[in-house]
C-alpha cells in the first residue's frame, strides 16, 4: 500500500514523498516557480534558457560529457521543462540509486555554473528549437495565439523566446535572472517510487543547504485582448486555427467539472468537435486541445488544421456545434467523460515519473498534497446535474476569440 509524506526542510523548501512498494524505480522531481509569466520584457525567454543549461555543469561535475556519462551509466531517464508558471527538472532510475538521484539532481539544479562556451552553444540550440516551431504550425500556432491573446499583460507569454532576444543575452544576464527568480519558498522536491520512506534526511542533506532568496512569483490579474479575431500570414498548405474562450484555473472549485467539459468538447476521438469536423465532414485531420490552465485562470482552446480558405467556415461550425450540443448534454456523455478521465489517470498510476511530477506541481501551484486515488474518487462523485447546469451556463457566457494562420 502506498504512503504519502510531506514536510518542509529547515530552509523552507517543501517536499512530498510517495512510497510505491510494488515498483522497482524511483523518480525525483525538483520544480521551481519560474516561467514566462513572471518575466518582464527585458527577460523574455530567460526561464527557458536557464532550463537548457541544467545539465551543462557544476563545480563538482565539470561539463555535459561527464554528466551525461554518469547519468547513462545509471540507466537514468532525465530532462527538464519550462512552462508559463513553472520549471521542472526530473530524473527516473532504479530504486537502488535513490540517494544518488537526489544528490545529482540537487547538484545540477542548485550548483549550476554557467560557462561562456556552453552559453553560446545553447543559444544556437534554442535558435534551432525556435525554427522548429516556426516551421511546424501544429507546434507553433498555439504560441502565436497566447502571445496575441495575453499580449497586454505583465509577462511575456512566449516560453521559448525570440531569436533576436536570445542572441543579445550575455552570461551575466542569465546569472542575474537565476538569482532573481530562485527562492526557497518557491521550490518543491518530490520523490515517488519504492523504498523511499525515510528519505527526508537525504533531501535535507543535499537541498537543506540551499539559500535562494530571489523574488517570489507574483501573479498579476490577467485581461485578455479586446480584439476577437486575428489572422496571421504563414507559408503553409493549410489554414491552422484556434477557437478559444476563457477557461478555469487549477485552483478553481469547478476545475474537475471543467476538465470533464474539455474532454466532451474536444478531448478525444468521440468528442463534439472532433466528431463534427473530422468524422462527419472530413474537414480536418487533427483536432487538439491546446489550452492553458494556470493557477488562477485559464483558456479553453481548440486547434485544428483545415483546407486553405475554409478556416472561417470551420470556426463557425465549432461555435455552432458547441452551442447546439450544450443545450442537450446528458448523463451518458458525462459518464463517458468520467470514465475517460479516470482511465487516463489509472494508466499513469504505475509510473513513478507521473507521480513525482503530479505531486510537485500540486504542492507548488495549489499548495496541496495530491493523491491520485483520491482524485479518481472525486471524479466519480461529481454530480451529473451539476455538470449539465455548469456547461449550459458556461457556454452562454463564453466570449469567443479566434486566430487563423495560413
Amino acid at each position: 500500500m502506498k504512503q504519502i509524506i510531506s514536510g518542509e526542510l529547515s530552509n523552507g523548501i517543501r517536499y512530498v514523498l510517495v512510497d510505491l512498494p510494488w515498483l522497482h524505480s524511483i523518480s525525483v522531481n525538483i520544480e521551481a516557480e519560474i516561467g514566462a509569466r513572471f518575466e518582464n520584457s527585458e527577460e523574455e525567454g530567460l526561464s527557458h534558457f536557464l532550463e537548457h543549461l541544467a545539465f551543462r555543469g557544476t563545480r563538482k561535475r565539470k561539463g555535459s560529457e561527464e554528466i551525461n556519462r554518469e547519468l547513462d551509466e545509471k540507466g537514468a531517464e532525465y530532462n527538464a521543462e519550462t512552462s508559463l508558471e513553472t520549471t521542472e527538472y526530473y530524473l527516473t532510475t532504479v530504486s537502488e540509486n535513490k540517494d544518488w538521484a537526489v544528490e545529482i539532481l540537487s547538484d545540477l539544479v542548485g550548483e549550476l555554473t554557467i560557462k561562456k562556451e556552453d552559453f553560446e552553444k545553447e543559444k544556437k540550440v534554442i535558435e534551432e528549437e525556435i525554427g522548429m516551431y516556426n516551421d511546424n504550425p501544429i507546434m507553433g500556432v498555439s504560441g502565436d495565439f497566447y502571445r496575441w491573446v495575453y499580449g497586454n499583460n505583465q509577462g511575456c507569454w512566449d516560453v521559448i523566446g525570440k531569436k533576436e532576444k536570445i542572441r543579445e543575452y550575455r552570461v551575466e544576464d542569465l546569472e542575474k535572472y537565476r538569482l532573481k527568480r530562485m527562492n526557497n519558498r518557491g521550490i518543491v522536491v518530490s520523490i515517488a517510487g519504492s523504498g523511499i520512506l525515510g528519505m527526508e534526511k537525504t533531501i535535507e542533506k543535499y537541498l537543506g543547504r540551499w539559500n535562494f532568496k530571489g523574488e517570489m512569483a507574483k501573479r498579476e490579474n490577467l485581461a485578455l485582448i479586446r480584439e476577437t479575431k486575428r489572422y496571421l500570414e504563414g507559408d503553409y498548405n493549410q489554414d491552422h486555427l484556434i477557437w478559444s474562450t476563457e477557461g478555469v484555473g487549477v485552483n478553481d472549485q469547478d476545475y474537475l467539472i471543467y476538465q470533464l467539459f474539455e474532454i466532451i468538447l474536444a478531448g478525444n476521438s468521440s468528442s463534439w468537435v472532433y466528431d463534427e469536423i473530422r468524422e462527419k465532414r472530413g474537414l480536418s485531420y487533427y483536432v487538439n486541445l491546446v489550452g492553458e490552465n494556470l493557477a488562477d485562470s485559464g483558456l479553453l482552446a481548440i486547434q485544428s488544421g483545415v483546407k486553405k480558405g475554409r478556416a472561417e467556415e470551420v470556426l463557425e461550425l465549432i461555435d455552432e456545434t458547441i452551442k447546439r450540443k450544450s443545450k442537450v448534454i446528458g448523463n451518458e456523455e458525462i459518464e463517458k467523460a468520467k470514465k475517460y478521465l479516470i482511465g487516463k489517470i489509472q494508466l499513469q498510476i504505475d509510473k513513478t515519473s507521473y507521480w513525482s511530477s503530479y505531486l510537485a506541481n500540486k504542492l507548488l501551484i495549489e499548495g496541496k498534497v495530491g493523491d491520485l486515488d483520491g482524485e479518481i474518487e472525486m471524479v466519480r462523485k461529481i454530480d451529473n446535474n451539476q455538470v449539465i447546469e455548469w456547461v449550459k451556463d458556461y457556454v452562454i457566457k463564453a466570449k469567443v476569440k479566434s486566430l487563423v494562420k495560413g
